[in-house]
């Protein structure tokens, strides 16, 4: 089955001090009422506030949806959690090789989050 490599990553931050946030986890879903990314992919951002998610897919024109949550309760400051819609069209890989491999293609996607009240 033919199938491509997708890097989304980028950097958390406060929406209202624009500083970054360490401890949010991005998890990955596919916008398919019908399919969800399983397992589903997700990471943490970093003392940076940066994260990247890896992952291999079917090619073609996608669309994912990251969930942003602050999981840490208050140690990083209580973020209400954020859903961000990405797509990625099949125009964007690059690097094909070999009748399987369709490409790569990355993708910046930087997520700012208001405070809980």
């Amino acid at each position: 089955m033919p199938y491509a490599t997708y890097e989304i990553s980028g950097t958390i931050t406060a929406a209202d001090t624009k500083q970054t946030i360490p401890n949010i986890r991005l998890t990955l879903k596919d916008t398919l009422a019908s399919y969800n990314v399983y397992p589903p992919d997700s990471a943490f951002t970093d003392t940076a506030g940066r994260y990247s998610l890896e992952f291999s897919r079917a090619p073609g024109d996608t669309t994912w949806r990251i969930e942003a949550s602050d999981v840490d309760g208050t140690l990083n400051g209580s973020f209400a959690p954020k859903d961000t819609i990405v797509s990625i069209p099949r125009s964007s890989l690059t690097g094909a090789s070999g009748s399987e491999n369709m490409g790569h293609a990355k993708k910046t996607v930087d997520i700012s989050l208001d405070r809980n009240p």
